[in-house]
């Protein structure tokens, strides 16, 4: 709200300058367009996790082969971090309704975020420690059709 229109246009120059694609936002919210739609997609993938309807790993190769994702909700939280998730999503929860979530959302990444935090809490935050949601090599290299322990 603060920055002037001239900053503004150059930086939207710079932007296009060094060929990225601009996502303008015309109200700042927490967690901007896309983290907010990730937040959305790791909510419900969660639910269904938690549901016992489908493994993190059926959820991936779905949204891989429906959707076309290049990584699925549970590949990108392992890379991110559990302990880094569960940080985001307790942080629009202390936001509350400033997030411009409904209560409904809101009560859905409340309980959801119980999951991760007590992957977190076990010491099960990804990749960087070799399990999260999946089982990783020393290297660093996902073991093929392994998962961590359930949430």
């Amino acid at each position: 709200m603060a920055t002037s229109d001239g900053i503004f246009d150059r930086a939207i120059a710079f932007i296009r300058s060094i060929g990225k694609t601009l996502l303008s936002v015309r109200r700042d919210i927490p967690g901007f367009i896309i983290n907010r739609i990730l937040n959305a997609a790791t909510t419900a993938a969660l639910q269904l996790v938690e549901l016992g309807i489908a493994s993190p790993e059926e959820i991936d190769t779905g949204l891989r082969l429906a959707l076309g994702w290049n990584t699925g909700i549970f590949e990108i939280a392992d890379n991110a971090g559990l302990d880094t998730v569960l940080r985001a999503r307790e942080a629009l929860i202390a936001l509350g309704r400033e997030t411009m979530l409904s209560e409904g959302e809101l009560d859905a990444v409340r309980r959801t975020t119980a999951l991760v935090k007590q992957m977190v809490e076990e010491g099960k935050i990804g990749r960087k420690v070799g399990m999260g949601f999946y089982r990783y090599s020393p290297e660093g290299k996902r073991i093929p059709g392994s998962t961590g322990s359930k949430p």
